[in-house]
């Protein structure tokens, strides 16, 4: 994450930015928030009120953005870098956390401030934090932490939501985007997944529609129904009583030689990440 100076072309890199709620430093931060990144896929934290993340999809395994910053030159791109695969518009793009206003997702506003931090910047894993403070919602104010962590070798992003009171009866929501054209699955128990292709900015000379297929995977015990609103395919999600959930989400890209070249391949791929998910490795301390 790096603030950027315009006028002089300068980047100076940045561990944690707070502002007021009512800031406007999208643009201001490169590259619109904290990026983190695995051999296998990279993803961004937007610094506004969708902190959605955004994804960076590859043509070769290996690390990239310390070089290209998310914003690949010709020459990088020349040399195989990847570059951005989706446009999220208002959806939640791969597992953003959201409000949930009955009938559609909603983006986390107004708050007093906005935080966003790197952690831990490898080699086992990268953790970025996203917080807000006094956010309006539901009636009650909430402290809200998001953790992001991505681990080294995997194309999975671990999301925690952690909240400074117990929650009562606040509703969230998660889920993935309704991809142009897209097919869509769903085991009604948490896991839904999409695939589609679209351009991924606004440019639609300069670059090409890209395909990606996107996942997320809630625990059970949050979900408390399945939606669908405009942009996006949902599970509503609450813990009352408790201060803290945590969920999954996953993406490829068609662009990936290591990847996933169907629909069908890559709604398999998610049931068996699922089932993985399910049967965490233990680890046990021998005396």
């Amino acid at each position: 994450m790096m603030l950027v100076d315009q006028r002089k072309g300068n980047h100076q890199p940045v561990q944690s930015l707070t502002v007021p709620g009512t800031s406007n430093v999208y643009s201001m931060v490169r590259p619109h928030g904290p990026a983190l990144e695995s051999e296998l896929v990279a993803y961004r934290l937007y610094f506004n009120e969708k902190q959605t993340p955004d994804i960076y999809g590859k043509f070769n395994k290996g690390l990239e953005l310390k070089e290209s910053h998310f914003y690949p030159t010709d020459e990088q791109l020349a040399r195989g870098f990847g570059d951005d695969v989706l446009r999220v518009f208002d959806s939640c793009g791969p597992g953003a956390l959201k409000g949930w206003n009955g009938k559609a997702a909603t983006h986390i506003t107004p708050v007093s401030t906005r935080t966003e931090r790197i952690l831990s910047y490898g080699p086992i894993r990268v953790i970025a934090e996203v917080g807000v403070t006094d956010w309006d919602y539901q009636g009650k104010e909430l402290n809200m932490l998001t953790r992001y962590t991505l681990y080294a070798g995997h194309r999975d992003l671990y999301i925690e939501a952690l909240f400074d009171e117990p929650l009562t009866t606040e509703v969230f929501c998660s889920g993935v985007q309704d991809l142009v054209g897209s097919v869509s699955t769903s085991d009604h128990k948490g896991l839904v997944g999409s695939w589609g292709t679209d351009w991924p900015v606004n440019d639609t000379v300069k670059y090409a529609k890209e395909t990606v297929g996107l996942g997320t995977c809630i625990p059970q015990r949050y979900v408390k129904s399945e939606e669908k609103d405009k942009a996006s395919f949902l599970y509503t999600i609450s813990a009352p009583g408790a201060n803290y959930f945590n969920y999954y989400t996953t993406f490829t890209s068609m662009k990936e030689t290591f990847g996933y070249k169907t629909p069908e391949a890559w709604f398999a791929y998610l049931r068996q990440w699922k089932e993985e998910l399910s049967h965490p490795v233990t680890v046990k301390v021998k005396n």
